[in-house]
């Protein structure tokens, strides 16, 4: 009996050290799992941070200067129109001397004729 006794007591030392490393590895997983989950609320916090960052970014865009690329844009933009407007001004001068000077005839020509225009 003291044989299967002390095979039983071994048997149960067994037993015993299985159930503690358990018992550390649970442990040891409850507290990865904590570490994760407060790994989590402050990625959490860090990306409402962002979040709030970017909307404010986002809405301070309207208030920002323009760039300098921008600025010469507009600037390119501006002396085209101002080219254009030129020639436009030029040809609508052109054009009413065109019609003055065709007015001009049809007067001369209608007063030969004796009409008076």
């Amino acid at each position: 009996m003291t044989r299967r006794a002390s095979g039983t007591a071994s048997g149960l030392d067994e037993v015993s050290a299985a159930i503690g490393g358990l018992r550390a590895g649970q442990t040891a997983q409850g507290q990865f799992l904590a570490d994760l989950r407060t790994e989590q609320k402050d990625h959490g916090q860090k990306l409402h941070e962002i979040a709030e960052t970017l909307s404010l970014i986002k809405s301070s865009l309207p208030d920002l200067p323009p760039s300098k690329t921008c600025i010469l844009k507009h600037q390119e933009f501006d002396a085209k129109l101002t080219d254009m407007d030129k020639r436009v001004t030029w040809l609508s001068a052109k054009v009413s001397a065109v019609v003055a000077a065709i007015m001009a005839g049809l007067k001369m020509s209608a007063a030969k004729f004796g009409v008076d225009l």
